[in-house]
């Protein structure tokens, strides 16, 4: 094998160029450094990392997220059709079935659990419920969940002619009677 001093003279020698000479330094470093010939493609990617399911503890943290459990997401889907009820009749319906005969909802399907698939438990003067704001508008009919039941209250402000909705998990002791 030549060496980088004598195929860099012969190259300037046959070119006499100045640009090519550079050029030609380029291509013995390259050769010379064991760089040519080598692949400029990434090394293929790794297989991506297996996801294990969350533990238990974290799930049910995320179950007790309002913003996150289907059974609290579902009524905050009711809580809208109740106040826009209100907002036409001046009263909360008489009975969930009634958002339907108004036209105000579709499908029973905002009117169901998802977790259980029974109607959501209403009641349109609902009681207090100790400890928090508001009263009781409709809840989860299934109440056998230990760490409690998903409720809607609603509560209108002092001199207010707006209500406020909000979607909470209660202690089943503190829960009414139905």
């Amino acid at each position: 094998m030549q060496s980088a001093a004598t195929m860099a003279s012969a190259v300037t020698a046959v070119t006499g160029g100045r640009a090519v000479r550079c050029g030609a330094w380029v291509a013995v470093l390259t050769v010379v450094c064991g760089c040519a010939g080598k692949s400029t493609a990434p090394p293929p990617a790794a297989p991506p990392p297996a996801v294990a399911p969350a533990p238990v503890a974290q799930r049910h943290e995320a179950d007790d997220d309002p913003n996150v459990n289907p059974v609290a997401l579902r009524l905050h889907d009711l809580a809208g059709p109740l106040l826009e009820y209100f907002a036409v009749y001046r009263q909360f319906p008489a009975a969930l079935e009634d958002l339907r005969t108004a036209r105000i909802v579709s499908s029973d399907a905002v009117l169901t659990d998802p977790s259980s698939g029974l109607r959501f438990a209403y009641t349109p003067d609902g009681p207090t419920v100790p400890g928090y704001t508001g009263r009781l508008l409709a809840s989860q009919s299934d109440r056998s969940d230990p760490r409690g039941v998903w409720v809607l209250l609603v509560s209108q402000p002092k001199g207010a002619r707006h209500w406020i909705a909000e979607v909470h998990r209660v202690a089943p002791r503190l829960m009414p009677v139905p």
